[in-house]
């Protein structure tokens, strides 16, 4: 959100932008982003006193509560855009598309749909509700001007399932700090703890959380020699267990989430970026290409992925980024046991060219398309 705000302020398409959330105790109502950019964070009854009285007393009154902030939200939006009358609304999930849709009609506006992942395929989305949301997305793109997705395979699957004209897409990638030039790398994980200059540091970051492949890889560094490390750095409802794996293996370490700002100086400080699962996925996870792929390639990491990330692969071997493995743990056992430092150093070099570029400053352009329609 906040890189799509700055580009936007950058390209100058808009006196303002107005960035619409849910409100939680402990945040401010309403929050200056950038410049021309305001955040205005919506309270709901769930977040009152006699919501959260409600909310504890019994799963009977909790549930209503719950159901009904989610049309207490839209209605507040609703009147909220009527006043402003946007000339664009960017939706950026499928549960508020029919809202943005009505909004567009009413306020004559163009709107920007930009799903962050296939959002019919999401992960966890399964039985009625998969249905509706079927069905819901498939009536109100009708009313979307622009689309921009994550990667190609979702935005040839948006023009295939649904007959709309171009998908734009702008991948999830971070500022690079120094366009044109390769990041310097950093020493903070091995100084924070402690790891011999010649040991192997391997790196997770981000959601710490099941279904992700943190357990199997918790699972496979408790088998691994000592000079292999692997870090686990983000947040998430496994942070516990990974600490408590970390105190009975000296090669497990966990890292508490960084500021957005950080974490390129942390991730450069590893030798190596994981991303794997070993679990059967959801279509939109097969297409996921995260940001972390984007800090691992910035911040000069050898990639190894699973190969049923099939986005992720492409992007790999285009580059020569690093290396795809079977989606078993024998196979990245054996992979990461042949790595060395060399091998690391040699793949930084051949893909140079493609880390000191790739970066969100190179996608600016495809905004003003989406926003303008112009090409």
């Amino acid at each position: 959100m906040e890189k799509e705000t700055r580009t936007l302020e950058t390209l100058q398409l808009s006196e303002g932008i107005t960035v619409l959330g849910y409100w939680k105790p402990g945040l401010a109502f309403k929050q200056t982003l950038h410049e021309k950019t305001e955040l205005r964070r919506l309270r709901t009854l769930r977040h009152t006193r006699f919501g959260n009285w409600l909310v504890g007393l019994s799963p009977i009154t909790r549930y209503p509560v719950l159901l009904l902030s989610f049309p207490e939200y839209c209605l507040k939006a609703f009147f909220i855009s009527l006043w402003n009358r946007p000339q664009f609304i960017a939706c950026h999930n499928l549960i508020l598309l029919p809202l943005a849709a009505i909004i567009k009609v009413l306020c004559r506006s163009r709107l920007v749909y930009v799903p962050h992942e296939l959002e019919t395929h999401r992960t966890g989305l399964v039985g009625p509700l998969k249905t509706v949301s079927k069905i819901s997305e498939k009536l109100f793109i009708r009313f979307v001007d622009s689309t921009v997705v994550v990667c190609d395979p979702i935005a040839r699957w948006y023009e295939s399932a649904y007959r709309i004209p171009k998908v734009h897409v702008v991948p999830n990638v971070p500022y690079h700090p120094c366009p044109g030039n390769l990041f310097p790398r950093t020493n903070l994980l091995r100084e924070h703890f402690s790891i011999p200059e010649n040991d192997l540091i391997c790196i997770y970051q981000g959601l710490v959380s099941k279904g992700r492949g943190v357990e199997d890889l918790l699972d496979l560094f408790a088998e691994l020699p000592p000079h292999l490390h692997l870090v686990v750095m983000g947040y998430g409802e496994l942070t516990e267990l990974v600490k408590s794996k970390s105190h009975e293996h000296p090669n497990i370490h966990f890292k508490e989430a960084v500021p957005v700002g950080e974490i390129l100086a942390w991730t450069s400080s590893a030798d190596v970026g994981l991303f794997f699962n070993s679990k059967s996925m959801t279509l939109s996870y097969q297409y996921s290409l995260p940001n972390k792929f984007f800090e691992y390639a910035i911040g000069g990491l050898f990639i190894v992925i699973s190969d049923n990330f099939v986005e992720q692969c492409r992007y790999l071997h285009e580059h020569q980024l690093g290396m795809a493995v079977t989606p078993k743990l024998e196979s990245l056992k054996q992979t990461l046991l042949s790595l060395s430092k060399s091998q690391v150093a040699e793949s930084v070099s051949r893909s140079a060219e493609f880390r000191r570029t790739i970066g969100w400053q190179s996608f600016a352009e495809v905004y003003r398309y989406a926003y303008t329609g112009d090409e």
